[in-house]
């Protein structure tokens, strides 16, 4: 399994463009063997779903104020 917590904007402040670092994360997550489930903390969906197009919505919560959602690869949940 491969899960992060990457930055997303609000806590880098304003105008930083993530795009490029997701885009690079989701090359790697596409490299990985099929069989490994992926994990991500964000707070902006659209940004985690350049990582992988079937992320979905385990939980939602809060990290120091933002909220967030953890997306994961269908069948994370159960395993």
């Amino acid at each position: 399994a491969l899960v992060t917590n990457p930055p997303y904007g609000r806590r880098l402040g304003q105008g930083d463009d993530l795009s490029p670092l997701y885009r690079a994360l989701g090359r790697l997550v596409g490299s990985l063997p099929e069989a490994w489930r992926v994990g991500i903390l964000v707070d902006d969906r659209r940004l985690g779903l350049r990582v992988r197009s079937d992320l979905v919505t385990a939980f939602l919560t809060d990290a120091g104020g933002v909220k967030v959602r953890a997306l994961v690869s269908p069948g994370s949940a159960e395993s």
